[in-house]
């Protein structure tokens, strides 16, 4: 099997754990989420949010970039894995007495003192995810990706136990909080069970800077996507209060939600993909094609179809008192759709020894959000909205640029990966809307089989179409996958 095949081979068998793991995950959490958004009130979603902005923000420094430096290194493995468990264990036992000295000024910041108290206990999560960051760490550099979705799945099933039955029972915003907890518990022990790898009491000063050096990139590009991504919910909290950026949160998480799932399922694992073929240019700039082309058959008709779904999604999924989110969320698909195309080509950048570009781009978004949010916001949200999702085009097309100069990766080639999943998605769409329409005003009166008619026939379009001008695709992937399948027989 020659290098290409092998990775495309480890790609689609990664792709086949994480899209269990996903699925799974993904179900549970509609399920959380449409039990929990009818027993609490939409402002402890808000709580929730802002304190975990918080926290977030620090995540971002607790391992200094260290996962992207571990899985582009290609030498002296267990010595830097052990060097970086320590780092990693100092700085979040440092970001937690942060947050906890801190806590009582954020909480002043939003009016609300419970806050204060949620940010002390969610913390802690920090300090326990620091144990095994580097065992997840090295199960995505092997590509060991069926361990890592029993390291998701069971986490997110904890969860759900705890929140549901806490939130029946009256505990209000508490019931996140401790499901967070449990969450957090749960999946440390499973990685810490799964790993066979233990640190050793060693650190390694030149392996420390090293990893520093490279992580940097890294970490400085999390910590800008987060602030851009983040400094509008600090903002609409405390300008428009708790309850409007639930509303606003809410929307940005439905639109987000399918670029999530896409992230688990396949681009987790690009990098380490991509990082295996940096030594070879053209195999490098064929594996992202492929990637990209295969991949938007996925997300592109997931991203139409819950744009003529929206009132269907938002309805059933959190309930009538959530319906003012169903114009936001339909504008930020837009950006979600875009956000899932950039992610491929700034997994390249970060595998293929390039990372110091990412902070650039992002630092840039920070700049521009920052504007529309004192330009735009006093329009009202669903203007906001649409003026984020028309960033987020934008930035992709300036990463496309970027792919060209430093891989030779044309504007044109990126374009042509997604010609044939737009027009498919298309013709899905007008089907939908003509047929589904009428089926729904002759035979359907509810909610619920209106959105059953309408994802039953979109599906079966957009089978049609793929069966018909894309039949080699599909039996090219599956010959890949039960190779991938075979092989691991005859091994084991």
């Amino acid at each position: 099997m020659t290098m290409d095949e092998s990775l495309k081979a480890e790609i689609v068998s990664g792709a086949f754990w994480n899209s269990i793991a996903t699925v799974i995950e993904t179900l549970t959490s509609l399920g959380t989420i449409a039990f929990l958004a009818r027993l609490l009130d939409p402002k402890d979603f808000g709580v929730v949010a802002v304190a975990a902005i918080a926290i977030g923000f620090f995540s971002n420094f607790s391992d200094i970039g260290f996962e992207a430096a571990i899985i582009q290194r290609q030498k002296d493995i267990d010595e830097a894995a052990s060097t970086g468990f320590f780092i990693v264990i100092g700085l979040c036992l440092t970001n937690y007495i942060l947050l906890f000295l801190f806590s009582k000024q954020i909480a002043s910041f939003y009016g609300d003192p419970i806050i204060e108290s949620i940010v002390k206990v969610l913390a802690a999560g920090l300090v326990i995810g620091s144990f095994t960051r580097m065992h997840n760490f090295l199960l995505s550099k092997e590509m060991q990706f069926r361990k890592k979705a029993l390291c998701e799945i069971v986490p997110s099933l904890i969860y759900s136990s705890c929140s549901i039955p806490l939130a029946f029972y009256g505990f209000g915003v508490w019931s996140i909080v401790y499901g967070e907890v449990a969450k957090y518990v749960c999946r440390a022990f499973l990685l810490l069970y799964v790993t066979p790898w233990r640190p050793m009491f060693k650190f390694d000063l030149k392996i420390a800077k090293e990893l520093v050096g490279y992580g940097k990139h890294a970490m400085f590009n999390n910590v800008f996507k987060f602030g851009s991504g983040n400094m509008d919910n600090a903002l609409i909290g405390k300008f428009m209060g708790l309850t409007n950026l639930s509303f606003y949160k809410m929307s940005y998480n439905g639109a987000a939600m399918a670029s999530g799932v896409l992230y688990n399922i396949i681009g987790r694992v690009t990098i380490p993909a991509f990082s295996k073929a940096q030594g070879e240019r053209s195999a490098l700039r064929k594996l992202y094609c492929d990637v990209l082309e295969y991949s938007s058959y996925l997300f592109v008709p997931a991203f139409v179809g819950l744009f003529l779904l929206a009132n269907e999604f938002v309805l059933l999924l959190y309930g009538p008192k959530w319906q003012s989110a169903i114009p936001m969320f339909r504008a930020l698909l837009l950006f979600g759709v875009a956000r899932v195309i950039g992610m491929f080509s700034e997994n390249v950048f970060l595998a293929a020894g390039n990372p110091s570009v990412l902070p650039k781009i992002t630092l840039l978004k920070i700049g521009i959000v920052l504007g529309l949010i004192f330009s735009v916001l006093h329009l009202g949200l669903l203007a906001f909205c649409v003026s984020i999702s028309i960033l987020e085009v934008a930035l992709v097309l300036l990463q496309f640029l970027l792919l060209r100069r430093h891989y030779g990766i044309g504007m044109v080639s990126n374009l042509n990966c997604l010609r044939a999943s737009f027009l498919m998605s298309f013709v899905m769409a007008i089907g939908i809307v003509i047929s589904g329409n009428w089926i729904v005003v002759h035979f359907c009166n509810s909610i619920f089989y209106s959105a059953g008619v309408k994802i039953a026939i979109g599906v079966v379009i957009y089978l049609f179409l793929l069966r018909i001008f894309r039949k080699k695709i599909i039996f090219q992937l599956a010959n890949v996958k039960f190779r991938k399948v075979y092989e691991n027989l005859v091994r084991g």
